[in-house]
């Protein structure tokens, strides 16, 4: 078991799960991260899961789990499998349903070795798999050459295997640093808007910022 970070670039990790709930109260986020917790250190991990880890929002109303595995077709095989035992609500908010499944498409790093102490989850709704890339694409183009902000680590952005998601695991010292990123303007975030009004197929849905609540990984 382990309690810090995942690595999001390991090589072997060939498609990752997400689940999002959304649980409204601090009580109920707590109950419902600590029920899954027990489930997953109750057992070993699946044969091909890599690591599985569970991160609670800043403003109390989200759990997420985002869980790396070798292959999709491992994935689907083991929960195939292991549906019927795994049925059913976990706590208060949290209902197992099927993830997102997502590859990595690319990445950049900021401070290096710096560990993580918050990450920051930015999700677009995609047309297809050509918008998703022509969103990230184009996000390279306009501030790759920039300096990252003051603690920020690494920007991980994922895709969705059938194109419908585009998702940002965005990695800060702590959550102060992403704080400041966001409330003092720059001349690229003045960009920011304009950039993404030229892609088309793409609608953002926000972002929310987690701290880690338990990992486990091989």
């Amino acid at each position: 078991m382990s309690e810090r970070y995942p690595d999001i670039t390991r090589d072997d990790a060939g498609v990752v799960l997400v689940n999002e709930w959304n649980v409204g109260t601090r009580d109920r986020q707590r109950a419902g991260a600590d029920a899954v917790a027990r489930l997953w250190r109750a057992e070993p991990l699946p044969e091909h899961a890599l690591s599985l880890n569970l991160y609670v929002s800043d403003d109390g109303t989200s759990v997420l789990a985002y869980k790396q595995w070798t292959d999709l077709d491992a994935y689907r095989e083991f929960a195939r499998t292991a549906r019927s035992a795994q049925a059913g609500e976990v706590a208060p908010g949290i209902t197992r349903h099927e993830p997102t499944a997502y590859r990595l498409y690319r990445h950049g790093l900021g401070e290096q070795g710096a560990v993580p102490g918050s990450i920051v989850v930015v999700q677009f709704e995609t047309r297809n798999e050509t918008a998703a890339r022509t969103l990230v694409d184009t996000l390279f183009d306009v501030y790759g050459d920039e300096e990252p902000g003051k603690g920020a680590i690494g920007s991980h952005f994922h895709i969705a295997v059938d194109g419908s998601r585009m998702l940002n695991y965005a990695e800060f010292v702590d959550a102060a640093s992403h704080e400041a990123l966001i409330t003092t303007e720059t001349s690229g975030s003045r960009r920011l808007t304009s950039v993404l009004a030229e892609v088309e197929g793409i609608t953002p849905l926000g972002f929310r910022r987690y701290t880690l609540h338990t990992a486990v990984a091989r």
